[in-house]
C-alpha cells in the first residue's frame, strides 16, 4: 500500500509539472517562441506546396511557417554591401513568418545574381555627423532575427553561409533588436 501511494504521488507531481509547462507555453508571445525556434535551423523543414512554391515549417510546432512572397519588385540600386555579380538582375521579396495563418514577422530579402544569392536586405545607419553637402557614408548591419532567418532560408553561391557572406561584404550584426 505504501508503494502505491508513492507511485500516485509521483504521477500527480509529474502531471502538475506538465500542466504548468503547457500553460506557461500558451502565454509566451509568438515572437518569443519564434526567437527560440529560429535558433534551431535544423528543426525547420522545407515543404513543397506547388510546382515552384514552398515554405518552411518548424517540425515540433508546424503552426510556425516561413513563406516567401510570390510577388516581388525589381531592385535597381547597387549598394556597397552587395557582392559583385555577373548577372546584375536583383529582385526584392518579402519573407513572412506566420503562426496559425497570422503574419507575425516580415523581412525583406533580395535575390542576387539570378537567384544564386538570397539574403536579407541590410539595414544601415549614418556614420558620423553628415554635413549638408558632404557625402554620407553608411554602416551596414543585420539584426539577429535576419541572421537566424538566413540560416534557414538563405542561398549563398560562393559563401558557406550568412556569416561568411557578412564577413566578405563588411556587414555587422546588431544584436539589440
Amino acid at each position: 500500500m505504501n508503494t502505491l501511494s508513492w507511485i500516485v504521488t509521483i504521477l500527480g507531481f509529474i502531471a502538475t509539472i506538465t500542466g504548468c509547462v503547457l500553460a506557461y507555453c500558451t502565454y509566451i508571445s509568438p515572437l518569443t517562441r519564434l526567437n527560440w525556434y529560429l535558433k534551431k535551423p535544423k528543426k525547420w523543414s522545407k515543404l513543397y506546396v506547388g510546382r515552384e512554391k514552398y515554405h518552411w515549417h518548424y517540425k515540433n510546432h508546424p503552426e510556425f511557417i516561413i513563406e516567401i512572397d510570390d510577388e516581388g519588385r525589381d531592385w535597381t540600386v547597387q549598394e556597397k554591401w552587395m557582392p559583385y555579380c555577373p548577372d546584375s538582375s536583383k529582385r526584392a521579396r518579402f519573407v513572412v513568418v506566420r503562426v496559425n495563418g497570422q503574419a507575425i514577422l516580415t523581412e525583406e530579402f533580395i535575390s542576387l545574381d539570378a537567384g544564386r544569392y538570397f539574403v536579407p536586405v541590410a539595414r544601415r545607419e549614418v556614420i558620423g555627423e553628415p554635413a549638408i553637402e558632404a557625402v554620407v557614408d553608411f554602416k551596414y548591419y543585420y539584426t539577429s532575427m535576419q541572421v537566424m532567418l538566413s540560416r534557414i532560408i538563405g542561398e549563398y553561391y560562393r559563401e558557406s553561409g550568412i556569416d561568411d557572406f557578412m564577413q566578405k561584404n563588411k556587414i555587422d550584426i546588431y544584436k539589440n533588436d
